[in-house]
């Protein structure tokens, strides 16, 4: 994994500023297109770069696909904890993470598909797809933590009820973008919400 930095002046390299725009073409595409239909250069065309210099930065489609993804990611992460107070009690730091993460499903949910499809038949994806479920199951458990510690709620397997409230996160995500139809956003986290009370109250 290739890191970008700022140079000294605060300005990204030129090297960087390339690839950051073959991310951000990438990540897009992701919303809306399958991914293993597409090629170099339409993945390029975008940001006017050719299949050649998008090859200076990725060995292959699948490297693009891992560095776009932990690139959308990562941007929606900082959204997240944009919008969770440090300051605001654990139980209300949980509902509005989950809340937030139902918001961004439409720009998240078809690109994370594409990572569990090809984690399944490709190493280098399944390698991504493991640290990004471990990453978000631990984000939920830190959480989990400090509500123990508030007396909020008393959950000894705080792992275990993690990765159930991860994995509920995730279908309700799913609806959420495949069918935004079925029931409005708020009923959608008040669902989200009760499964999640359920699971931390069965434990």
């Amino acid at each position: 994994m290739q890191t970008i930095r700022a140079s000294a002046t605060g300005k990204l390299r030129k090297g960087d500023r390339t690839r950051l725009r073959i991310l951000d073409a990438a990540g897009k595409l992701l919303q809306t297109r399958d991914f293993s239909a597409l090629t170099m250069a339409e993945i390029g065309k975008p940001a006017k770069i050719a299949p050649a210099t998008i090859y200076e930065h990725f060995k292959d489609k699948d490297e693009l696909l891992v560095e776009a993804i932990r690139h959308l990611i990562g941007e929606q992460r900082v959204k997240i904890d944009a919008r969770i107070k440090d300051s605001d009690p654990a139980e209300k730091r949980l509902r509005a993470s989950l809340r937030v993460n139902l918001e961004i499903s439409f720009e998240v949910m078809a690109p994370l598909m594409s990572l569990f499809y090809f984690a399944a038949i490709k190493p280098a994806v399944r390698e991504f797809e493991v640290e990004f479920q471990r990453t978000a199951v631990s984000r939920i458990e830190t959480l989990l933590i400090h509500g123990n510690r508030e007396g909020a709620w008393n959950i000894q397997r705080t792992q275990s009820v993690a990765r159930s409230i991860h994995s509920l996160l995730i279908g309700e995500m799913i609806k959420t973008h495949y069918d935004p139809e079925e029931m409005g956003l708020d009923a959608r986290f008040k669902t989200l919400w009760n499964a999640v009370m359920g699971v931390m109250a069965n434990v």
